[in-house]
């Protein structure tokens, strides 16, 4: 009979952690829950401190919060454009809807990263 390897117990997830994780792929609660395999009330929950965040939900939680580091800043103003923002380096780009925005801004991010 082989051994299983110990399996390696996950770091916390806070509460804050989920809802960054869910900002940065611009999802909503419905959207997390089913990635998760649970309800929307559910993820109201972990979001509020109300029950516990372990076992599955915490492993697939820890492989969206890699994405939850690279949140970016967005603003529609009152002539309805929209103006994207990278917080970490200042770079900004401007479009009329937020999803050209934020490929703009990821655009120019990734010629900085180039250059």
């Amino acid at each position: 009979m082989t051994e299983t390897p110990d399996i390696a117990e996950a770091a916390p997830i806070t509460p804050s952690d989920i809802v960054a994780i869910r900002n940065a792929r611009n999802w909503k609660r419905s959207n997390l829950a089913a990635y998760l395999g649970c309800n929307y009330t559910t993820v109201w929950r972990m979001e509020n401190g109300k029950i516990a965040i372990d076992g599955a939900h915490r492993r697939l939680l820890h492989q969206l919060k890699p994405a939850a580091r690279k949140a970016f800043t967005v603003v529609r103003t009152c002539d309805g454009t929209v103006i994207a923002c990278d917080p970490s380096t200042g770079i900004t780009a401007s479009a009329l809807s937020v999803d050209e925005a934020l490929a703009e801004l990821r655009r120019l991010l990734a010629m900085k990263d180039a250059a």
